[in-house]
C-alpha cells in the first residue's frame, strides 16, 4: 500500500508537469500539442517517476515523445524547484496505452452486441 506522502507527491508532480507543459515548454515538437500526463508512478525510494503520457493524435506521437525526451532535464529542474525535494527525481516518459486498450475493449463489446442482435 502506498503511503499518504507518495500519493500526495504524485499527484502534485502530475500537476506541475501539467502546468509546465502547458505554460513553460517553448520545443515545438510538444508546445501546442493534445498530450495529457495520465499517471505517475514514484519508485520506492522516491528517486525516479515514470510519467505516463497519452498522445491524441497518434502521427504526433514520435515526435512528441522525442521532445519529452529531450527536456527530461528541463522538466526535472522545474520539478525540482517547485516540490522541493531532498532528490529530484529521474523522470522517465512512457506512452500509456489504457486509454486504446479501453476503446478496442468498447469496440469488441459493441461488435458482440450487434452480432447477438442480428
Amino acid at each position: 500500500m502506498k503511503s499518504f506522502r507518495a500519493e500526495k507527491l504524485k499527484k502534485m508532480t502530475k500537476e506541475e508537469l501539467s502546468i509546465i507543459l502547458r505554460e513553460k515548454i517553448q520545443d515545438p515538437r510538444i508546445r501546442e500539442k493534445y498530450i495529457t500526463i495520465t499517471d505517475v508512478e514514484y519508485s520506492n525510494d522516491l528517486k525516479q517517476a515514470d510519467v505516463y503520457v497519452y498522445v491524441h493524435n497518434k502521427e504526433e506521437k514520435e515526435a512528441v515523445f522525442n521532445g519529452l525526451k529531450s527536456a527530461t532535464k528541463f522538466f526535472q529542474e522545474e520539478i525540482g524547484k517547485k516540490l522541493k525535494l531532498r532528490y529530484t527525481p529521474i523522470l522517465h516518459f512512457k506512452e500509456d496505452k489504457t486509454l486504446d486498450k479501453g476503446m478496442k475493449v468498447i469496440e469488441i463489446l459493441n461488435k458482440i452486441k450487434d452480432e447477438k442482435n442480428n
